[in-house]
């Protein structure tokens, strides 16, 4: 458990997280978890009294790390665990962060913040029944199963279907799979239309999947 003395210092906590839709999942669930018990924080709320400062490093955690290491500010490094290697690699960045005042690095026992969800949560947000566990790439099994179903589409036709049902999301995520399979560059109308659905989807409910430099979804390796 991370004790609040750990991480007392001048000025806001910097909360140092891998994407701005972890900082949405993470404000939302302690908004729910802090309506159960006053006790928990509500990180919303932090942040709007200037108390916490969520940073998304994109994934390049070990740069960001080095960025922030003359800042005076507390700091909270939320490390998603991911798979092996890369789960060695971060326990150790983990450790390294732990050992230097002011900071303090945390690695999720699961694999990332998706995983944390219930499936309940992901058939009521996509109509899909989705098996997972502790490791398993969360999105990459939404992706095949949306590319899958119907049987017999093409992909712009599925993800129209999506559209109309209000599903932008999935939809953005046909395109964006449809694009990898195919090599398309990134001025390729289909990545573009893609963007443009990921647009919709995060306009209509924001933190649940998460994007790429160019603005479409990125699975999880």
């Amino acid at each position: 458990m991370i004790e609040r003395s750990a991480i007392a210092g001048p000025g806001p906590v910097l909360a140092v997280v891998e994407g701005k839709h972890d900082i949405e999942f993470l404000k939302r669930i302690s908004r729910l978890l802090h309506g159960q018990d006053e006790h928990l924080p509500d990180l919303g709320a932090l942040e709007a009294e200037a108390r916490l400062v969520f940073m998304p490093t994109g994934g390049e955690l070990q740069a960001w790390a080095t960025r922030l290491a003359a800042l005076p500010q507390p700091q909270f490094f939320l490390i998603d665990r991911e798979a092996a290697p890369t789960s060695t690699e971060r326990e150790t960045l983990a450790q390294t962060l732990n050992q230097q005042a002011g900071r303090v690095a945390h690695v999720t026992s699961k694999r990332a913040s998706e995983n944390y969800l219930h499936p309940a949560a992901v058939l009521e947000a996509t109509g899909m029944v989705v098996e997972f566990d502790d490791v398993s790439n969360v999105p990459d099994l939404l992706a095949s199963k949306v590319v899958k179903s119907p049987v017999g589409d093409a992909p712009t036709a599925v993800a129209v279907k999506h559209i109309v049902k209000g599903r932008c999301g999935l939809a953005a995520l046909v395109l964006h799979h449809d694009t990898r399979r195919q090599r398309l560059p990134i001025t390729s109308p289909t990545i573009a239309t893609a963007r443009a659905t990921r647009g919709l989807a995060i306009a209509r409910s924001p933190g649940r999947l998460r994007q790429n430099a160019h603005g479409i979804p990125r699975p999880r390796h």
